[in-house]
């Protein structure tokens, strides 16, 4: 019962200001997981604890400053292993029925991994894993195994989960119009934040990062491409970074353009072409000065 006392008197403390910086932080976050695995007690008080120390985790995990300590601090693992743990209970009669406080405890566990998952990548283990997939795209015939909570860092995955799109309670969505390496890369690039792009997949992959809202990739699919720009392609890819709102890519061609001006000045095309972009020149210039020297653009 004093365990409890003490629990309950942090938990005011914690939860009247969630983002209170305190020293002993990290071992207030282990404290809380540590309650955890009294999640399925048969003792209501060992309950009670484990729900209030979800429920502290949750407020914590909204602050993203506080997010790498609760993921350091072992959080994933053990908000995993709930998860495992089935909600299904059978009676001695051999009927299957609904443990309430499991669900419960299930569903506020996937709350805190997804806000998570927002902040932090959850790593490769979980890219194309079945384990604890609750949702599974289908494309070009194959099967990715996702997780719902490691896709909000996309707005359109997002909408997809949480509007009022038949999606949002499907397990197997058939993705149209992409091919499976482009979708398998932007997946990997979703769970760890990270990836290889070659120069022959680099264009798909813009325009599927693109149409999913995910920046970051866009911008190490831009990188990839502004090392292809060539004087036989500079307009195209111009042109391409207009299509998908591609503002690097956009400068790269900028740059390029200024720098082979011997080399491109002779194209029969190239007046047209620097006519067009003749606006994102001085963008360009008038955003480098402002940002780089503090001039104001007249």
């Amino acid at each position: 019962m004093k365990r409890k006392l003490d629990f309950t008197e942090q938990d005011d403390e914690s939860t009247n200001n969630p983002h209170r910086r305190r020293l002993d932080l990290p071992a207030d976050i282990s404290k809380r997981i540590h309650f955890l695995n009294y999640a399925f007690s048969s003792s209501d008080s060992d309950r009670c604890s484990a729900r209030s120390a979800l429920f502290v985790l949750t407020e914590f995990a909204k602050d993203e400053d506080i997010v790498d300590v609760i993921v350091d601090c072992g959080a994933v693992p053990a908000l995993v292993k709930v998860l495992e743990t089935a909600s299904l209970v059978v009676s001695d009669d051999g009927d299957c029925h609904l443990d309430r406080h499991r669900y419960e405890m299930e569903k506020d566990c996937a709350l805190v991994l997804g806000l998570l998952a927002v902040k932090v990548y959850l790593g490769e283990e979980y890219v194309d894993n079945p384990k604890l997939s609750d949702v599974t795209f289908i494309v070009e015939g194959k099967r990715f195994y996702a997780h719902r909570s490691c896709l909000l860092s996309s707005d359109i995955f997002r909408a997809m989960f949480d509007g009022g799109y038949r999606e949002k309670e499907a397990k197997d969505i058939e993705i149209p119009n992409i091919k499976w390496n482009v979708f398998e890369l932007m997946m990997r690039f979703i769970y760890t934040g990270t990836v290889d792009v070659d120069l022959d997949i680099a264009v798909d992959l813009l325009k599927a990062a693109d149409q999913y809202l995910l920046d970051g990739l866009k911008r190490i699919c831009e990188y990839t491409i502004s090392k292809g720009i060539s004087v036989e392609n500079v307009s195209l890819m111009y042109a391409m970074s207009e299509t998908f709102n591609a503002t690097s890519l956009r400068y790269s061609c900028i740059l390029f353009v200024l720098n082979r001006y011997d080399s491109l000045s002779s194209k029969p095309w190239y007046s047209h072409f620097i006519r067009c972009i003749v606006p994102d020149i001085h963008k360009f210039f008038s955003t480098l000065l402002t940002t780089k020297f503090g001039l104001v653009d007249p």
